[in-house]
């Protein structure tokens, strides 16, 4: 039986079409970073009050706190989970424009670009543009969706410089999150309005990103009352295929909000709020039941919404606290011709930690979340109820005790979470960390987890593709593959992690985690030829051939991601990460999501001051990565970014950012989902203005 999804050919293999005067601005970038690097250091080293690399020392960074963890700020050294903090000095030096590209700084975190906003992002496996695994946050409230199990990063676009810090928590926070936290958690969290006064104002553009801006004011509305505003515009140009044509994946976002906290003695009160519009080009495959069988349409998707968040901490006493936090989401994604949805999301949490004794700190909760969609189908897709309500209903408790005071400390928790599709769910969870001495800790964790069935796969009809004749026995007419609503449940994993951290001098230091993942009852879409059935439509006769979605597939994965930082001087910092996966499946992955991850992730960073100029290099090299059983590799590729950039006078800060220098273009990811059109990533560079005052 040969599958046909779109018929495009995979022309990423194609000869590279000569460099065009879309890479001046690349070229110039290249040769400004040269002259940085000619600038003589003995001078830089000798002004090093000009320096702007965080003067913290390795012990400090190690100290820093998260909250990702357990919903407690702690410092990371002290964290029993494999936990990466981005800070907001790390975005800006990177020259990341996004969240999505700022990942790509955290180890074991796959980040690859589809076109025109859109990433696959995935931790420890299992990518997609929709990674259904992974709990995505920002300040607190969950931008995962139930929808179809994953994220919208197109629709994502916090003011990078108002980001305090991206936390990354690889492997399972179910205990703590609840269920979709498989693989991973991340939390970007947002500043205080408090540290963000006075006027901001970035602009700038290059070749793809054709241009940007941003302007933010903070100020006081009382002594202990702070607030922000802001508004954000970006334009980004067409990616091109491997052909060089360009694609339809030119985008245009506009967004506003502002943040309010007051600050008493004893408690914090912060109000924010946002609101967001999208437009995004495509190219989507569309069958058809006479040759060619398939069709390319080009395809405008609108995504808009708002989001409000409320959360007021109080601290009762000096071995107790509570917090309060409610938010209301509102989206609508129009995606023609697959679907026209209006999903809306109300959630309230209440938390209460307390010091039992010298040896406990206990930490409870509740929480209800409900989501209510209105889903307007097409012909490629269609749902049944059109809409519907998903309530869930939780209670976390968790406990850690000192086994032997600052030394040996046990963490025991569990959540459990009652969901609309799959009733109750048991999500426990052990972590036992061993401060070895002063400058090493070793830890280990057991952890269960699951996903659970998105809107999409209980309620949703979905033309997969087109299999073109002859087909026996029914030849010689087209099949049409129908996913059809069935009884998918939850998919289930037992995760075991050790991790081990060690500061080798107040300059170096290394972070180790290992992983093995036992996963059950994974997705598998099975064609199921005993239902099927002659149809005709548009006067055309055609066989409907019912494929069921099942928990069918058992997976074993297993893996080692290491971080190492070392300043080298005052001046200087070199940054390291390497991660390795191998996946182990039970059956075949037809959808291709299971493996369509690089074996081997290798970054490394250098970031140097000098004489006030602030230069940075950050090469990166990727496996190969599968995608689907009917789809090639993608090769591995390796990208090196630069940037360099200056204090003006009159607060004004100039910088010179160029991307994926090495190559003229690469592909990064095909998607699966709505069959997108194939696009490379292209040698690009902006220029990025800022006056801050």
């Amino acid at each position: 039986m040969k599958k046909n999804w779109s018929r495009r050919p995979l022309a990423r293999f194609a000869p590279r079409r000569a460099v065009s005067g879309r890479c001046i601005l690349s070229a110039a970038a290249c040769g400004a970073l040269l002259c940085g690097v000619a600038l003589p250091l003995a001078p830089a080293v000798a002004r090093a009050a000009d320096r702007d690399l965080p003067d913290l020392s390795i012990e400090e960074l190690m100290n820093v706190e998260v909250t990702s963890v357990s919903k407690k700020a702690q410092k990371l050294a002290e964290s029993a989970a494999a936990v990466y903090v981005i800070s907001n000095e790390d975005i800006r030096r990177s020259g990341a424009r996004n969240v999505p590209e700022a990942l790509r700084l955290a180890p074991g975190v796959d980040v690859a670009a589809i076109g025109g906003g859109r990433y696959a992002v995935s931790i420890r496996g299992e990518n997609n543009r929709f990674a259904d695994k992974l709990l995505v946050l920002i300040d607190g409230r969950s931008i995962y969706t139930p929808l179809f199990s994953g994220v919208l990063w197109e629709s994502q676009g916090p003011v990078l410089e108002d980001v305090d810090r991206i936390e990354v928590v690889r492997g399972p926070g179910a205990a703590i999150w609840g269920a979709n936290a498989v693989n991973g958690v991340i939390n970007i969290i947002t500043r205080r309005a408090k540290d963000t006064q006075g006027a901001v104002v970035t602009a700038g553009g290059g070749t793809l990103e054709k241009e940007f801006a941003t302007v933010r004011y903070g100020g006081h509305v009382l002594a202990d009352t702070t607030y922000r505003i802001y508004g954000k515009t970006e334009a980004t140009d067409a990616s091109d295929d491997a052909a060089g044509q360009p694609g339809n994946d030119r985008s245009h976002t506009s967004r506003a909000g502002f943040r309010v906290d007051q600050e008493g003695l004893s408690d914090h009160l912060s109000v924010q709020g946002e609101t967001f519009n999208l437009t995004s080009g495509d190219r989507i495959g569309r069958p058809l039941l006479v040759p060619p069988y398939a069709a390319t349409q080009p395809i405008e998707q609108h995504n808009s919404g708002a989001d409000l968040l409320g959360r007021w901490d109080k601290t009762l006493s000096s071995s107790q606290d509570i917090s309060l936090q409610a938010y209301y989401d509102f989206t609508t994604i129009t995606l023609p011709p697959v679907a026209i949805t209006q999903l809306k999301t109300y959630d309230l949490e209440f938390e209460h930690r307390i010091h039992a004794g010298t040896r406990n700190e206990i930490t409870w909760g509740l929480g209800y979340r409900l989501y209510g969609d209105r889903l307007d189908g097409s012909t490629l897709a269609s749902f049944d109820p059109a809409s519907r309500y998903l309530r869930i209903a939780s209670l976390f408790a968790q406990d850690e005790y000192q086994l032997v005071p600052n030394t040996l400390r046990l963490t025991l928790g569990t959540k459990l979470e009652h969901e609309s599709y799959t009733g109750l769910h048991f999500l426990p969870n052990a972590r036992l960390l061993w401060d070895v001495n002063a400058t090493n800790e070793a830890w280990l964790a057991a952890s269960h987890a699951i996903r659970t069935p998105s809107v999409g796969e209980r309620d949703g009809t979905v033309l997969l593709g087109q299999v073109e004749p002859p087909m026996p026995p029914f030849q010689p007419l087209p099949a049409q593959p129908v996913e059809t609503p069935g009884n998918f449940g939850s998919e289930r994993l037992n995760a075991y992690e050790l991790g081990y951290r060690s500061q080798f001098s107040n300059r170096i230091s290394l972070d180790l985690a290992g992983f093995f993942n036992r996963y059950r009852g994974l997705r598998q879409s099975m064609p199921d030829p005993a239902d099927a059935a002659l149809d005709m439509a548009n006067g055309v006769p055609y066989i409907r051939l019912p494929v069921v979605t099942v928990n069918g597939i058992s997976a074993e994965t297993m893996g080692l991601e290491a971080a190492l930082n070392w300043k080298v001087s005052d001046w200087w910092r070199l940054q390291g990460s390497y991660s390795r996966i191998r996946v182990k499946l039970s059956e075949v992955d037809f959808e291709g999501s299971l493996t369509s991850s690089p074996r081997s992730i290798l970054s490394v960073r250098s970031s140097m001051d000098l004489q006030g100029t602030h230069f940075d290099l950050w090469l990166r090299n990727v496996s190969d990565r599968p995608v689907t059983v009917s789809t090639p590799l993608i090769p591995a590729y390796t990208t090196l970014d630069a940037s360099v950039s200056w204090r003006l006078p009159y607060h004004f800060d100039l910088a010179l950012v160029g991307q994926n220098l090495l190559q003229k273009s690469h592909p990064e990811f095909v998607s699966a989902f709505v069959s997108s059109e194939p696009l490379e990533v292209q040698r690009s560079g902006y220029l990025k203005l800022t006056w801050s005052y």
